[in-house]
């Protein structure tokens, strides 16, 4: 069995995120034969795995767990090595420098690991909470506290992770 979920971002970071989805494909044996095909985007694109990740010989950092890709120019293919568990969230263009923070010219056809970005500790701790999260729901608000805790440019930082998705 396989599943995509969608959700509308958090209020406080909608003026940020463009979409947020789940992506569940946990038969291994199943999963290798996908074959997913990011087209050109303008938009940034966290891509934070749970299981397996997905891989490309297009992008540096393809077989990071949790990376940010940024702009593509072209289209780009990945395929799992094993289950797909992931949270992508894509950023809105004008705005996805609050979170990525930097030169958004840096991020053009390439993938950045998020420990570049936000250090080991705070994605060590991503990692753990998508890993024990019960569901898609849960997943998906732990991604977006994440992100509300790293929003810069006078946003507002609140706070740490807790691991409920309810506070």
């Amino acid at each position: 069995m396989h599943a995509f979920t969608f959700f509308g971002p958090n209020p406080a970071i909608a003026h940020v995120v463009e979409a947020i989805w789940d992506i569940d494909l946990p038969d291994a044996g199943q999963a290798p034969a996908f074959t997913f095909k990011v087209l050109p985007s303008v938009s940034s694109a966290f891509c934070l795995h749970y299981r397996s990740p997905t891989v490309t010989d297009q992008w540096t950092n393809s077989h990071c767990l949790q990376s940010v890709a940024g702009i593509q120019t072209g289209p780009v293919s990945l395929r799992a090595d094993g289950p797909v568990g992931a949270i992508i969230v894509h950023l809105k263009p004008e705005a996805a420098y609050r979170v990525i923070g930097g030169c958004m010219d840096e991020f053009t056809d390439t993938s950045i690991g998020l420990r570049d970005l936000f250090g080991a500790t705070q994605t060590a701790l991503l990692e753990e909470m998508l890993g024990e999260a019960a569901n898609a729901t849960a997943r998906a608000a732990y991604v977006q506290k994440f992100l509300i805790s790293h929003l810069r440019e006078g946003i507002g930082r609140q706070g740490g992770l807790s691991l409920s998705p309810d506070h």
